[in-house]
């Protein structure tokens, strides 16, 4: 995703990653401080110079965006030294963090770089994935020198140079077979490369799927084939949420509302803003924040965003409801669930709110940083359930009755355990069963049974970020991801 922290989030919290996110709008940007300058005076000499390239890393000689940009880091290669679809998570960023997620904090003589610093090379960074490759950023090298191979696609393994846990093997299984992704019962596979990377996949049925992604990706499956669908727009969509065969709705970047009717997409008008709105709003009412999740239903539809951005549409009229200024810190809420006219939940950076039908409040539950949310009907005893995944593998269920409520807690599960060192972005259950997929940064999948509190990983085909997943039952659902280009996967 592009541009996906806000300054002012970054100076406050800059070692954690969040999405959707603001555009750069502070005192920090690009132009504010020099990051090639940066870097020689703290991180070169004698570490990373031309001569000595410690790592394999030159940070000195001229040309840098254009060898850092898709590249694998040596210490570890599930990294890219700048990730051009989660930039927040880049090699470069990561590695100033006081713990980085491998090796020790850069650079490692002399004093860390502070706040303002870190904000300056997230801003670059930043830049750096807007502008796109450029002439030679757009190959993804592999740290071996092995015919430019993912180790997640040729099934290879790799060993930490840094002397790390981490062990590829156990993260990344083996490509599809040669039978492809014949539906015979079997694990997960790849059903199709794209060029974009996706961020959402959701379906009306096995033979109506459509699914979202970067630079205005959309792409629809009838059954049989995925085509791309013009969406108008070369922004990055988040969400997607078709309400019937010839009614589809997408939100992405920089308050970007779709629709799909009558054979095309066309962008939703917003509405002038309530008087007590005060977000910064344009005169049309579009706000200027990232839109992460949607769900709409043929009358009504509730959009969700970075700075707890709230926009109803009322079967005319789109409008924002609820949004913070913009220079106030505030939740971002990413993704967004309904379970009927009176129950709506949104979920994001450290907040729930949630909608009994009469308006949104804050929600019941512990603070997390989530990034998925689904809900369903546990067939043993008929109570509600919900399921939020988030940050670092963690997952949180929310279980409750017409006459009582539990609080939300984490399962009955070791995200340690299951080795799920990084992001779960996304769940999905299926209704009448309660049981479903939750998947991750790194292709994690992990198999949910909220009936038993069975949690299961399973051995994946990619080594590809798992952004999206929904089904029609656990064994046809769909995964949708990537990270230069993009992957859909379906179980079998």
């Amino acid at each position: 995703m592009k541009r996906v922290a806000s300054v002012l989030l970054l100076l406050a919290a800059c070692d954690e990653p969040f999405e959707p996110k603001p555009k750069p709008d502070g005192s920090v940007t690009p132009g504010d401080c020099d990051v090639p300058a940066l870097f020689a005076s703290t991180c070169v000499a004698g570490c990373h110079d031309t001569a000595t390239k410690q790592a394999g890393l030159d940070l000195e000689a001229p040309g840098l965006a254009s060898r850092v940009y898709g590249v694998r880091a040596t210490g570890r290669a599930d990294y890219l030294l700048v990730d051009p679809e989660l930039p927040e998570e880049s090699a470069l960023v990561v590695k100033l963090s006081a713990t980085p997620p491998f090796g020790t904090r850069m650079p490692n003589t002399g004093s860390p770089l502070d706040a303002q610093q870190r904000a300056c090379v997230q801003a670059w960074v930043n830049a750096l994935v807007d502008a796109g490759p450029g002439d030679g950023g757009s190959v993804v090298t592999p740290v071996d020198g092995g015919g430019g191979g993912d180790a997640g696609v040729d099934g290879g393994t790799f060993t930490p140079v840094d002397g790390g846990t981490f062990d590829a093997g156990r993260f990344w299984g083996p490509v599809a077979d040669s039978s492809g992704c014949v539906p015979d019962g079997g694990a997960w596979c790849i059903a199709q490369r794209v060029p974009e990377p996706l961020y959402a996949v959701r379906g009306l049925s096995e033979t109506d799927i459509w699914a979202v992604g970067s630079r205005g990706a959309a792409y629809h499956y009838d059954g049989n084939t995925w085509s791309r669908s013009d969406a108008g727009v070369s922004v990055t969509l988040f969400d997607v949420h078709p309400v019937s065969a010839t009614d589809v709705w997408a939100v992405g970047e920089q308050g970007t509302v779709l629709r799909h009717q009558g054979g095309a997409w066309a962008r939703v008008p917003w509405s002038p803003p309530m008087p007590f709105v005060d977000a910064g709003l344009s005169a049309s009412g579009a706000p200027p924040r990232d839109l992460g999740g949607v769900w709409a239903t043929a009358t009504e539809a509730w959009i969700s965003g970075a700075g707890d951005t709230l926009a109803q549409w009322n079967g005319s009229t789109l409008r924002v409801t609820q949004s913070a200024s913009p220079n106030e810190l505030a939740p971002d809420l990413l993704k967004i669930w309904r379970r009927g006219p009176t129950e709506w939940w949104a979920a994001g950076d450290m907040a729930f709110r949630e909608n009994n039908g009469t308006g949104w409040a804050q929600g019941r539950g512990a603070i997390q940083r989530v990034f998925g949310i689904w809900g369903a009907v546990n067939p043993m005893n008929m109570a509600r359930v919900l399921v939020a995944v988030g940050a670092d593998g963690s997952m949180l269920s929310y279980s409750y009755t017409d006459s009582g409520q539990y609080p939300w807690q984490p399962p009955s599960w070791n995200p340690d355990a299951l080795e799920l060192r990084r992001d779960l972005r996304s769940v999905w259950l299926d209704a009448a069963t309660a049981r479903g997929w939750t998947v991750g940064l790194d292709g994690q999948i992990v198999e949910v049974n909220m009936v038993t509190s069975r949690y299961v990983r399973h051995v994946t085909p990619v080594g590809d970020h798992l952004l999206g997943v929904w089904g029609t039952a656990p064994n046809r659902s769909w995964a949708v991801g990537g990270r230069v280009d993009g992957v859909i996967l379906r179980s079998r």
